[in-house]
């Protein structure tokens, strides 16, 4: 009977060490990263109530370099997820009123586009606005050399003077060693 319960207490401390041991390996492979804000600077110039693009640019991805950084590889990231995305007004003094909706848009030459972030209905008075984010999954598109963002929304109303924005967002991305 003592040899069977010292054998018990032996099998449950060498499953509780495997256990143990298997979730530290997992924490010793995993990693993850943020990136820092891409910003991209946009002029909206004088124009009647309606929906423009307001941006439709390039961007080199910075993915391989910020996964090297992170003590990973490129070709290891399981996941990479718009984490922010903010639209704010550079210009002193003035407001995001006259704005009725923004959506930003993600694509590559080989990726259709998809909707990462979006936000309507902005606050009176507001300057800056934390925009809503897809949990789309856009490491293809972070693998290419380079991407485009467009940027669509309404006016709705006439605005009269020029206003500079500027739209920023940053990605988290996950994986393994």
């Amino acid at each position: 009977m003592k040899k069977t319960k010292s054998l018990l207490t032996l099998l449950s401390l060498a499953t509780i060490i495997m256990v143990t041991s298997c979730d530290l390996v997992e924490k010793l492979t995993d990693f993850s990263f943020e990136s820092g804000y891409n910003v991209i600077p946009f002029t909206v110039y004088p124009s009647d109530a309606g929906i423009y693009t307001f941006v439709d640019t390039v961007l080199m991805s910075d993915l391989e370099e910020l996964a090297d950084e992170n003590g990973g590889d490129i070709d290891n990231i399981s996941e990479a997820t718009i984490s922010e995305t903010l639209l704010e007004v550079t210009d002193p003094g003035r407001t995001l009123d006259g704005f009725a909706w923004g959506e930003v848009y993600m694509s590559t030459n080989e990726q259709p586009e998809k909707l990462v972030a979006w936000g309507e209905n902005f606050a009176v008075g507001a300057t800056s606005v934390n925009l809503n984010v897809s949990q789309d999954d856009i490491k293809a598109m972070l693998k290419d050399d380079a991407y485009y963002i467009r940027c669509v929304g309404e006016l709705s109303e006439d605005l009269l003077e020029t206003i500079h924005l500027v739209i920023k967002f940053k990605y988290e991305a996950i994986g393994q060693i």
